[in-house]
């Protein structure tokens, strides 16, 4: 009876010495983090006929920022035909020290391009780079310039993979994503 009691103390001391420890309080501070994306991008092919593609695009800042430039850049095949390929609102180049912050209505483009897409089958592509300036934190509230840049692209006559492809983790992908070539391969123990 004895020995059953002591394992009994045994089996409930060490229950007590390895019961879960509760959960660390959930810090609730804001520690000047940027949960969304500065701005949000559209660029998409409207019309295509005949060769002439319109692009229309949107620019929407979903925060304040100081100023902002876009471009649409063309791969060499791609022929211009009407609409701007260029733009900026917000503060002028070298005022950025003393410009006031923009509300996202202000600086919000909407805007559509004529381009002259080549039916010849090669490649072709069309990219909206669009750079800021917005007012950055850090966790003891000084505030400072912070330079964004965001981009959206439409493509023609893009080449088939000749291998299989599956998504892999990159950081300078647009969504974190990019495809990557899964080349064929054995193993041969020994060798």
């Amino acid at each position: 009876m004895k020995s059953l009691s002591l394992a009994l103390l045994i089996a409930a001391s060490a229950a007590i010495a390895f019961a879960p420890r509760p959960a660390p309080a959930l810090r609730t501070a804001e520690i000047g983090c940027k949960p969304l994306a500065p701005l949000a991008l559209t660029l998409e092919e409207v019309v295509g006929v005949n060769g002439r593609s319109e692009l229309a695009f949107t620019i929407t800042p979903v925060r304040e920022l100081k100023s902002l430039e876009w471009e649409l850049l063309l791969t060499d095949g791609l022929t211009h035909i009407d609409g701007e390929l260029s733009g900026r609102s917000g503060a002028e180049a070298g005022a950025l020290v003393e410009a006031a912050l923009r509300s996202p209505a202000e600086l919000a483009v909407a805007a559509e391009t004529t381009v002259v897409v080549p039916n010849n089958g090669l490649h072709q592509i069309a990219e909206l780079v669009v750079t800021g300036i917005m007012q950055g934190s850090d966790e003891t509230g000084a505030t400072f310039d912070e330079p964004i840049t965001a981009t959206a692209t439409i493509e023609w006559d893009r080449p088939a993979s000749p291998v299989a492809e599956v998504l892999g983790y990159d950081a300078d992908a647009d969504n974190g994503l990019a495809p990557v070539a899964v080349v064929p391969s054995t193993y041969e123990p020994g060798r």
